[in-house]
């Protein structure tokens, strides 16, 4: 699949007051990215009551239209076996990450805090930065996640002062990606990073309530006394 020279992403922003500049320019952000089929507001809705206040909660629109509210990180076509050419899976990873690295991810001292939350197909463009990027992201949390045995085969870990958080969650009843394979990819993962938080739920592809609160618990334990937050949402194309 060789896509356009330049993606257009659209994404919404939820803020929590209405010092909305304030609010957007100081706090960490947690970036949701949805799995494939879905799209920017549906994630937005069902992850964000889990999140505190410490956030500026981002939403990102992939950029494969499937259908009526329907989209993708990849096209189908490129997703045979599931496989993925390394560098389709390079050219998107950094496509969204040059998005991301605009003023709403951005402050006058540098590069705010990014928190990556990634479903199913997303989840490789999260492994991706994990394995193979310079630390882009601080915390990378993923639901369902895949990451291709072509991509195991040509991965380079980087030496880096500072190596993102990982969390690795699978559902017990998953039939699109078993539980097996993300016990694998733990273990495949252990050998190059011990600091790495593992869960089952008893849930299908899509995360339950169960999977939701132990990935809230594992972010208050890092901001604790995170409180609640009055929210509206914002539309950016």
């Amino acid at each position: 699949m060789i896509y356009r020279p330049k993606m257009t992403f659209k994404c919404r922003i939820v803020q929590r007051t209405a010092s909305a500049v304030d609010w957007l320019y100081t706090k960490p952000t947690f970036v949701l990215l949805h799995d494939a089929g879905g799209n920017e507001k549906d994630i937005l809705d069902r992850v964000h009551p889990f999140l505190g206040a410490h956030f500026t909660v981002v939403s990102i629109r992939g950029p494969v239209h499937l259908g009526k509210s329907r989209y993708a990180w990849f096209d189908p076509m490129a997703t045979q076996d599931n496989q993925l050419p390394l560098s389709t899976v390079r050219q998107v990873h950094d496509e969204v990450y040059e998005f991301m690295a605009t003023d709403c991810f951005s402050n006058d001292e540098g590069r705010k805090s990014i928190w990556i939350y990634a479903e199913g197909q997303a989840a490789v463009l999260g492994l991706y930065n994990y394995v193979a990027s310079h630390g882009t992201a601080d915390c990378i949390l993923t639901v369902g996640a895949r990451y291709p045995e072509n991509l195991r085969q040509s991965s380079a870990w980087p030496r880096r002062n500072k190596v993102p958080k990982l969390y690795l969650a699978y559902g017990l009843r998953d039939e699109a990606v078993p539980v097996e394979e993300g016990r694998a990819l733990h273990h495949w993962l252990s050998n190059y990073q011990s600091d790495i938080h593992y869960s089952e739920h008893d849930m299908g592809h899509t995360p339950n309530h169960d999977c939701l609160t132990s990935i809230r618990k594992f972010h208050s334990q890092l901001f604790p006394g995170s409180p609640g937050s009055s929210i509206s949402s914002i539309w950016i194309p």
